[in-house]
C-alpha cells in the first residue's frame, strides 16, 4: 500500500505511526432512518431518528476538486481555480469519506462524537446529558472515550472544515453550535439569505435564532434544496442531505456567509507546509514543491497545522523537490541538498550560502531515498549537472555516478549545475561508484557511445541491436579516459550478452569467458546487452583473466590464474581460506585451446609464480618452469597445481661425456662424474614427467598429466558418493617427477 495513494475498504486499520497514519477509505452516504424532531434546549447538536425518510443524495461535489489554501494553482492544465468555500467543503468531505454511523464503528475512521472535533482533527469529545442509548441496552456511545474512538459533532466537524478551508484564517467559537450563529462577528460572518448562500457558508437549525442546535455547511445550491454536509447524531453518522431534509423536524435559525468563499485561492504550498490527502490519514511536507513522507508528528518538531488536498492535487505536486532545495533533519542537524531528486549530504555550507532556506524535514526520507512516499530518488536523475563551487569542478551524473567534466564545450555549457558540498563525491552518499549495468553514455563531440557493464565503458560500433541505445547520457570523454568513476574492465561474475546472436560470457579478471549453458550459473542473471564488437576488439576488456584471479567451475573444480592459465587449487586452505572466485562454465577449461575461453594453456612467458605451501619460486617459458629467484610480483598458486607443469630439463654442460639415446628417444648426456642428465634438445619434450596430482578433481587431474606428456590410466572411484561431494585423486601409481617414455599412463584413486 502506498502512503499517498488510494487504498482498499480493508486497507485503512494500518498503524498509525505515531499520530501520523496511513491513508483512509472512501465511504458512500449511508441511508438515513427517521424523521428529525427537535431536541431540547442547550448543548445538543445531534438529531434523533425516530421514522423513515428518504435515503440521502449522492455527494454532488466531486472529492477531486478539494483544496485547501494554495492548492488549486499546482492543478496542472485546471480549467478552473477553486474557491475558498470549496476548500472548506473539501475539508468536511474527506472527514466524511472516513465516518460512519457508530453502528458500524469498528469499520470507521472517524464517528460521531458529542462535543468531537478540533481545528486540526478529531477528539474523543465529551459525555452526552442526554445520550442515544446507553452502553448496556442501546447501540450507540455519545461518549466515544468509553470506546477508544475519535470523531466530530456538528460543531467540531464546521470548526475543522472552516478552520482548514481559510488556511487557517478563519476560526469559529468552539463552545456550540449556537456560539457560532451568535458570534459571527467575531470571525468575520455575516448574516446571508438562503437563497444567496454559497458554497462553504454555514446554515443553523433549531427552535429559533436563540436556541440553535444543529449546524451544517453548504455543499451546493440555494434554498430548500441547497445540499449540506453535517454531523447528524450517534445513528446517522456525518452526512450530506437538503436543507428541506433538515426542515422536516427543525425550524430555520438562519446563515451565516463565511468571508471569501467565493474568492479563488492561488499559489503552491509553501517550504515546510504540511498536507494530508482527503481520505487518507497520512501526512506530507512540502520542500522545494514535492510532498515528503512525515512517518511521525515528533519526527518535525510535534504537532503541525495541516490542510487537506485532492489525491488529483497531490498528484500534481513535483515528484521529486526541485534542485538545489535544502532539507535538514532537526534532531541530528544534518542536512542535504537535492540534485536530480537526491540528497546529497552537505558537510559544510560555507561555499553553499549557508544553505540557506533548508527545510526540516522527516529523516525518514532520507534514509529511504526511492520509497514512492519519500519523494525523493536514490540517486540523481541522468544527466544531472552538479558542481563545487569552490574548484569550480563539474561532474554530470549517469547511471547514478558522477563523471568528471573537464569541458563543458560540447554539454551545452553544462546548464543550470546544482551546487554542492564535494564531500557527497568523496564519500559517494546518495552516489553510485560506477554508472549502473546498461547505462549508455555518448560523447556529443565525435558520436562515440558506450554502454556500462559492471561499471567499465564498452565501445558500441552498432545501436542496430541495442534498442538504439536509447537515452544515452552525453558526457565528456575525458571521463572515460580517465576512467574517472569507471572502471578498466567489467567487475567479475559481470554477465555480458550479443543480442543478436545470444552468445553470452561472464567476465572474470576482466576477460570475457564463454558461457555454453547458463544451466548451471544461476540462469546468467541481468545480462548486459552490449555489442559484440567490444569483445572482438577487446575494448576495455582483457585477453585473458587478470594473475591472481580465482576460477570455480560448474563441476565444482577451483583454479588460480597466473599468465593467463589456470592452475588447479587442492585446497582454499593454502591461501588461508576461501578466497573470491568468479563462477565459470568447465567449457572454458575443457576447452582452453578455443579463442573464446579467452585462456592460456600453459603460462605466459615471464610469468613467475610462487608455490604454497613450499614457498618456491618459478619462472615459465615456453610452458615449462624453472627455479627463480624470490619476487614481490609473483602469483602465489598451489603447489599442486603447479606440479601439472613440468620443469625445464637442465641444460649440457661443456667437457661432458658420450651421448646415448634412450628407448623413449631422450638424448642423455653422461658427465664426467658419472651422472646422467637429460639434455633440452632432442626429445626431451617427448617424456611423461609425472606430476603430483593427489587432491586434485579427476579434470584437473586428466589436464595435468596431459600437459606432462603422460596420459589418464586406470580410475579408482569409490562404490557410494554422497550428493554434493566433490571426488579427488588420494593415492597415484606413478611417483611424482618420476621419468617415463610418452604417453606413460598414470592410474589415479577418487576418494
Amino acid at each position: 500500500m502506498s502512503r499517498g495513494g488510494q487504498v482498499t475498504r480493508d486497507e485503512w486499520a494500518v498503524a498509525d505511526h505515531g499520530a501520523v497514519g496511513e491513508p483512509g477509505i472512501a465511504q458512500k452516504n449511508r441511508s438515513v432512518q427517521g424523521l428529525l424532531v427537535s431536541r431540547p434546549p442547550g448543548r445538543h447538536h445531534h438529531l434523533t431518528p425516530v421514522g423513515k425518510l428518504r435515503a440521502p443524495r449522492l455527494l454532488v461535489v466531486l472529492l477531486a476538486t478539494i483544496a485547501v489554501l494554495g492548492c488549486q494553482a499546482w492543478l496542472a492544465g485546471s480549467a478552473s481555480a477553486e474557491t475558498e468555500g470549496q476548500a472548506i467543503v473539501a475539508a468536511a468531505q474527506g472527514i466524511q469519506s472516513q465516518a460512519y454511523p457508530q453502528q458500524s464503528f469498528s469499520s470507521a475512521q472517524y464517528i460521531y462524537c458529542f462535543d468531537g472535533g478540533t481545528t486540526t482533527g478529531a477528539t474523543p469529545g465529551t459525555n452526552d446529558s442526554d445520550p442515544v442509548g446507553t452502553p448496556t441496552g442501546g447501540s450507540f456511545y455519545s461518549n466515544c472515550n468509553s470506546i477508544g474512538r475519535t470523531g466530530f459533532d456538528c460543531r467540531g466537524l464546521a470548526l475543522y472544515a472552516v478552520y482548514q478551508g481559510s488556511g487557517g484564517a478563519i476560526t469559529l467559537p468552539t463552545a456550540d453550535a449556537q456560539a457560532q450563529y451568535s458570534d459571527a462577528s467575531s470571525y468575520g460572518g455575516s448574516d446571508v439569505s438562503l437563497s444567496s448562500i454559497q458554497p462553504g457558508d454555514l446554515v443553523f437549525f433549531g427552535g429559533s435564532t436563540s436556541d440553535v442546535e444543529h449546524v451544517g455547511i453548504v455543499v451546493s445550491g440555494t434554498g430548500d434544496s441547497a445540499e449540506i454536509v453535517s454531523a447528524v447524531d450517534e445513528g446517522t453518522g456525518i452526512t450530506t442531505e437538503t436543507v428541506s431534509w433538515f426542515l422536516a423536524g427543525f425550524s430555520w435559525a438562519g446563515a451565516v456567509a463565511i468571508p471569501g468563499v467565493g474568492n479563488t485561492i492561488g499559489g503552491a504550498p509553501s517550504n515546510g507546509s504540511f498536507v494530508q490527502v482527503s481520505g487518507s490519514s497520512a501526512i506530507y511536507e512540502i520542500a522545494g514543491g514535492a510532498p515528503l513522507y512525515v512517518s511521525s508528528w515528533s519526527a518535525v518538531g510535534g504537532s503541525q497545522p495541516y490542510t487537506v488536498v485532492s489525491q488529483q492535487q497531490f498528484d500534481s505536486l513535483s515528484a521529486v523537490p526541485s534542485n538545489g532545495t535544502f532539507i535538514r533533519d532537526e534532531a541530528s542537524g544534518q542536512i542535504w541538498v537535492v540534485a536530480g531528486g537526491a540528497p546529497l549530504y552537505v558537510a559544510g555550507c560555507g561555499n553553499l550560502n549557508g544553505c540557506a532556506g533548508a527545510v526540516n524535514i522527516d529523516v525518514w526520507d532520507v534514509q529511504n531515498a526511492g520509497d514512492a512516499a519519500s519523494h525523493l530518488t536514490p540517486v540523481p536523475s541522468n544527466g544531472t549537472f552538479i558542481r563545487d563551487p569552490g574548484s569550480g569542478q563539474i561532474w554530470v551524473v549517469a547511471g547514478g555516478a558522477p563523471l568528471a567534466v573537464a569541458s563543458c564545450s560540447n554539454l551545452n555549457g553544462c546548464p543550470d549545475p546544482v551546487n554542492i558540498d564535494p564531500y557527497a563525491v568523496s564519500v559517494l552518499d546518495h552516489l553510485n561508484a560506477v554508472p549502473s549495468n546498461g547505462t549508455f553514455i555518448r560523447d556529443p563531440g565525435s558520436g562515440q557511445i558506450w554502454v556500462v557493464a559492471g561499471g567499465a565503458p564498452l565501445a558500441v560500433a552498432s545501436c542496430s541491436n541495442l534498442s538504439g541505445c536509447p537515452n544515452p547520457v552525453e558526457i565528456d570523454p575525458y571521463a572515460v579516459a580517465a576512467l574517472d568513476h569507471l572502471n578498466a574492465v567489467p567487475s567479475n561474475g559481470t554477465f555480458i550478452r550479443d543480442p543478436a546472436s545470444g552468445d553470452i560470457w561472464v567476465v572474470a579478471g576482466g576477460a570475457p569467458l564463454f558461457v555454453s549453458s547458463c544451466a548451471n550459473l544461476s540462469g546468467c542473471p541481468n545480462p548486459v546487452n552490449i555489442d559484440p564488437y567490444a569483445v572482438d576488439a577487446l575494448d576495455h576488456l582483457n585477453a585473458v583473466p587478470s594473475n591472481g584471479t580465482f576460477l570455480e567451475t560448474t563441476s565444482g573444480s577451483i583454479y588460480r590464474v597466473a599468465g593467463g592459465s589456470p592452475f588447479a587449487v587442492s585446497s582454499w586452505s593454502v591461501f588461508g581460506g576461501q578466497q573470491p572466485y568468479v563462477t565459470i562454465d568447465e567449457w572454458d577449461i575443457d576447452n582452453i585451446a578455443n579463442p573464446a575461453a579467452h585462456m592460456n594453456a600453459v603460462p605466459a612467458n615471464g610469468t613467475i609464480v610462487e608455490g604454497l605451501p613450499s614457498d618456491s619460486y618459478w619462472s615459465f617459458t615456453g610452458g615449462q618452469r624453472s627455479p627463480s629467484s624470490a619476487n614481490p610480483s609473483a602469483t602465489t598458486v598451489d603447489d599442486v597445481g603447479l606440479a601439472a607443469f613440468p620443469e625445464k630439463p637442465e641444460a649440457s654442460t661443456p667437457g661432458a661425456g658420450p651421448t646415448s639415446t634412450s628407448a623413449a628417444g631422450a638424448t642423455t648426456v653422461t658427465p664426467a662424474s658419472g651422472s646422467t642428465k637429460t639434455s633440452t634438445s632432442g626429445a626431451s619434450a617427448a617424456r611423461c614427467v609425472v606430476p603430483n596430482v593427489r587432491h586434485m578433481t579427476l579434470t584437473q587431474a586428466k589436464r595435468a598429466l596431459s600437459h606432462a606428456g603422460c596420459r589418464l590410466g586406470e580410475v579408482h572411484r569409490p562404490r557410494h558418493v554422497s550428493r554434493h561431494h566433490v571426488l579427488r585423486v588420494s593415492s597415484q601409481s606413478a611417483v611424482s617427477r618420476s621419468r617415463h617414455s610418452a604417453k606413460y599412463p598414470v592410474n589415479i584413486t577418487l576418494k
